[in-house]
C-alpha cells in the first residue's frame, strides 16, 4: 500500500475513532469520563488500529512506524473530535431548537 493510501486509511480511522469517542463520552459514560479516561480509551483505540491496519492493510514502513501512526491518528482525532464533530452536532441542534453545551 502506498503512502497515500495509507494517510487516507489513516484519516478515515481517525473520524471513525472521534466519533466513537463522542458516544462513548456522551452515551455509554453520560459525561461522567474524566479527562485521563477519554484520553487512554483514545490513545488505546489509536495504538489498537494502527496495529492492526499496519498487520492487515499492508502499511508503509517498519514495525517501528506503529507508535507514529498511533500518535498521527490520536491527534488527527482529537481535532476531529473538537473542531469537525462538536460543530456538526452543534448546527444540528441549534436547528432543533436544542441549546447544548459541548464544551467548545
Amino acid at each position: 500500500m502506498d503512502i497515500k493510501m495509507t494517510a487516507l486509511v489513516l484519516i478515515v480511522t481517525a473520524a471513525l475513532i472521534a466519533a466513537f469517542m463522542e458516544i462513548y463520552k456522551k452515551k455509554i459514560r453520560k459525561d461522567n469520563a474524566g479527562r485521563w479516561e477519554i484520553y487512554g480509551v483514545a490513545l488505546a483505540l489509536s495504538v489498537a488500529t494502527s496495529a492492526t491496519g499496519y498487520k492487515a492493510f499492508g502499511f508503509e514502513g517498519t514495525l517501528w512506524a506503529i507508535p507514529l501512526y498511533a500518535f498521527l491518528v490520536f491527534t488527527v482525532q482529537f481535532f476531529v473530535n473538537m473542531e469537525i464533530i462538536k460543530s456538526v452536532v452543534k448546527s444540528y441542534a441549534k436547528k432543533k431548537g436544542i441549546e447544548i453545551d459541548l464544551g467548545g
